[in-house]
């Protein structure tokens, strides 16, 4: 690898890829920018990936191949961020492709105070059953802030692989993904950087391909839910305070629709909402949680036993929180 610093970073994270990740070096290899290197890390794939990657290391001195063990797609991505060199980090699935002006979308929107490009991409089916979209871009030049809000509203939130995040500040600040979630660890990880940076450009060039998963089969379960919700929650409240009232409420759908009502086993999973709930509203301000129950009424219309209890602890929670600032 040449001594000199590169512009871009890609963090490539594959496990038991060999049926697609020939595709997607290749479509990185053949971007119209030079100035990157490629940092490959096979995540203990047990057929054939790590031999197809070092065939392609061998080939361009950019690429770089690290071998570990399984840990998860944060811990591979981890691994990336830690043995990266640019001043800018990119992030690429294995099963997707990017177009040949990727790396130009984002260096020609990398001005001196930008803290993050994103562009768009393009899907080979809707992201959601109430859309026949197959191209997501949006455009705007915002705070952070104000970026989170419009992120959040299109479904954008997470996503990582079409945003761009300045290395400097994930290592001033620390900010890796959360190994301890398996899914939504994309939305923890840029609401956790979007906290510590001022102004975001978003643009309607189109240079990456997203392959949509089957969301019932990836998402099969309501696990680490509270882990998800209470790190959010805790990045948020160092947000800017304007923010913070959306995103709790942002975050709750989330919750709702990503964790709760894919749940093998509901009841528990609703039990313990509710802890977190009644947790987070005697601790703040209960004018913010309150649309909460209305999203849940239809989780919990089955269950009268589960009713019972979980409007026990809300009379008994909203009743502290009244005595405690005196209502």
């Amino acid at each position: 690898m040449d001594s000199m610093l590169p512009v871009f970073s890609i963090i490539l994270p594959v496990y038991n890829g060999e049926k697609f990740v020939d595709r997607c070096i290749a479509s990185i290899l053949a971007v119209s920018e030079n100035d990157f290197e490629l940092i490959v890390v096979d995540d203990g794939s047990t057929d054939n990936t790590l031999d197809i990657c070092k065939n392609f290391e061998d080939l361009d001195n950019r690429i770089t191949v690290i071998h570990k063990n399984n840990g998860g797609v944060s811990s591979a991505r981890n691994v990336g961020i830690d043995n990266s060199r640019g001043e800018w980090i990119l992030f690429c699935d294995a099963d997707d492709f990017v177009l040949t002006g990727w790396l130009n979308n984002f260096r020609f929107h990398s001005s001196g105070n930008i803290d993050m490009v994103i562009q768009g991409m393009k899907t080979n089916r809707p992201l959601t059953n109430c859309s026949e979209a197959l191209e997501y871009a949006l455009e705007f030049n915002l705070p952070a802030v104000d970026a989170m809000k419009v992120l959040s509203d299109n479904n954008l939130l997470g996503y990582s692989v079409l945003k761009s995040f300045r290395r400097s500040v994930l290592n001033e600040y620390n900010i890796r993904f959360d190994e301890r979630l398996k899914f939504n660890e994309d939305s923890v990880f840029v609401i956790d950087y979007l906290s510590k940076v001022r102004r975001v450009v978003s643009t309607n060039s189109i240079g990456y391909f997203y392959f949509v998963p089957d969301w019932s089969r990836k998402y099969s379960s309501g696990q680490n839910f509270e882990v998800y919700y209470e790190k959010c929650i805790d990045y948020l409240e160092r947000a800017n305070v304007v923010a913070f009232n959306y995103y709790v409420h942002a975050l709750t759908e989330i919750l709702i629709e990503k964790f709760i009502a894919k749940s093998l086993d509901r009841r528990n999973a609703l039990k313990l909402y509710s802890i977190v709930c009644r947790r987070y509203i005697c601790q703040n301000n209960l004018r913010i949680c309150h649309p909460i129950f209305d999203k849940i009424k239809w989780f919990l219309f089955f269950d009268v036993a589960l009713i019972s209890s979980f409007c026990l602890d809300l009379v008994s929670c909203c009743y502290n929180f009244s005595k405690r600032i005196k209502l």
